[in-house]
């Protein structure tokens, strides 16, 4: 008789896709980034072997999550077991709030919490100084935690995704409608729809169904070569009669003569395009 082994057992309610992934020591090192100088202790793979008995997570899962985002160790100094709590952190937000998720993280920081919230309680009972010890300030500054906010980041699934296939199904359902079908009576007569919501319909699938259209327009505003050199031509003609008025006017001849003004334009080609 062959005896069960762990990666066998299937209990009630485990994921489909949740199978243990033997994490040993060996492979848990082939997953890190080059060069990330970790070594992996019997401490951090108890952690993990643990973390369904410690967190009600299931265990395949679980492993999958710890092996999919050590990535995050490249250009980062993380412990490996910070970074094993973190996973099942920000795991457990995802259903429970950031305090729940804490303490089943955390229970010997909680314990130490608890402990230290009795401790001066009491001397405030008998009137000896006292500070006020906070267990959502634990929770709260753990949150911000660099790692914490990176993994939380990359576990987050954007809503578009994750409710696909109630985005496919509303589809399929507005199809109906467009093909004159609305949804039976509650003795199962068939029903017809107007062909005012026939059209609603339609332009609803034609809208979500348009295809991406790439309708960029580039304009270019500028001056041409031409342009530039007919301007500076003009420039230095205008420079060279002002310097000439002023030399006439120093040599005494008569203002009026002097302001007539005489610019020679270069010819230029108009081209209709």
């Amino acid at each position: 008789m062959v005896k069960a082994t762990r990666k066998d057992i299937k209990r009630p309610g485990d994921a489909k896709h949740g199978h243990l992934q033997n994490i040993t020591k060996e492979k848990l090192m082939k997953f890190l980034p080059k060069g990330s100088g970790h070594d992996v202790s019997d401490r951090v793979l108890e952690l993990i072997a643990n973390i369904e008995d410690d967190t009600g997570l299931e265990q395949g899962y679980m492993e999958e999550q710890v092996l999919t985002h050590t990535s995050i160790f490249k250009g980062k100094k993380i412990k490996l077991d910070d970074y094993v709590n973190a996973v099942k952190y920000c795991t457990l937000v995802g259903n429970l709030s950031n305090r729940k998720a804490w303490e089943i993280t955390f229970p010997d920081r909680l314990a130490k919490a608890e402990a230290r919230i009795a401790e001066e309680t009491a001397k405030k009972e008998r009137g000896e100084k006292w500070v006020e010890v906070a267990i959502d300030t634990h929770v709260h500054n753990y949150n911000k935690t660099p790692l914490v906010v990176e993994l939380r980041a990359r576990m987050a699934i954007p809503f578009d995704i994750a409710n696909a296939p109630l985005r496919q199904w509303a589809l399929m359902q507005t199809a109906q409608l467009a093909r004159g079908i609305a949804a039976p009576t509650p003795d199962g007569d068939m029903m017809v729809v107007t062909p005012t919501v026939q059209q609603a319909a339609l332009a609803t699938i034609m809208s979500e169904l348009k295809p991406a259209v790439d309708n960029k327009m580039e304009l270019t505003i500028g001056v041409s070569d031409e342009v530039i050199a007919s301007n500076n031509n003009l420039a230095e003609q205008m420079s060279k009669m002002a310097e000439a008025q002023r030399a006439a006017l120093q040599s005494g001849r008569d203002i009026t003569e002097v302001q007539k003004i005489g610019i020679s334009f270069t010819e230029a080609e108009v081209i209709d395009e």
